[in-house]
């Protein structure tokens, strides 16, 4: 892993599945941290799912595919309760490049944000993206349905919505620290915040730094470190 992270963010190299769920660990302890030092005592309004969600539907056939991944909705290791949440953020690489889904189940819409083709038309980003977005809202539905008991929620009449970002044309190669900013910065109905190149590239250290302090990082000292004074 170390060597993947020097690769990912000294070397600007691609940043894999694997490396997203991490930053999606980080961005989820940042809003538990948020909450907790504002002492909010509203619950958690979205919730975000991990890459590796997109990555195992698409390669697991047939029912039951919750059981396979339910800690990514349910246990103590998160804060936001994806039951009562209004809405569920996925990034995801699936269409080949980073890109935002984000569903918002109190308007039935499907937001779809690609730093990548931010600035193509309507068209152009749905050819791209309805066919993993229609798989993607099938599966999680049958996840959500199946994990949390009493769920009544229609999947039915999402309409999508697509966007056209302010800031330049985005390379596929920097898009991951861009849908961070989206999923930071996006309130349900608009950016609240503008990103643009010094912005992400300064994004793309403050990220490795957060990771290696995150607060739920664990790890054994080793032998010689005790020897150091």
């Amino acid at each position: 892993m170390g060597r993947e992270l020097w690769m990912a963010f000294v070397k600007r190299g691609p940043i894999s599945t694997e490396l997203f769920d991490a930053i999606t660990r980080l961005l989820q302890e940042e809003d538990a941290t948020m909450y907790r030092d504002s002492r909010c005592q509203e619950r958690q309004w979205r919730h975000l799912i991990p890459p590796c969600f997109g990555d195992l539907v698409y390669s697991v056939p047939g029912d039951g595919i919750a059981q396979q991944i339910n800690e990514l909705f349910l246990g103590a290791h998160l804060n936001s309760n994806a039951e009562h949440c209004r809405m569920l953020m996925l990034p995801t690489a699936i269409c080949g490049h980073w890109s935002l889904y984000v569903w918002d189940l109190e308007n039935h819409r499907i937001h779809v944000m690609d730093p990548v083709l931010g600035k193509k038309n309507r068209d152009a980003q749905h050819a791209v993206h309805s066919q993993v977005v229609g798989t993607l809202h099938e599966k999680l539905f049958d996840c959500i349905v199946e994990l949390f008991n009493g769920f009544n929620e229609s999947r039915r009449n999402y309409k999508m919505a697509f966007y056209n970002f302010a800031h330049a044309g985005v390379a596929a190669d920097e898009a991951a620290f861009y849908v961070c900013h989206y999923i930071k910065w996006f309130d349900g109905e608009k950016l609240r915040y503008t990103v643009d190149e010094t912005t992400i590239k300064n994004a793309r250290m403050c990220t490795l730094y957060n990771l290696l302090h995150m607060e739920s990082n664990k790890g054994w000292t080793p032998a010689y470190m005790s020897k150091i004074a």
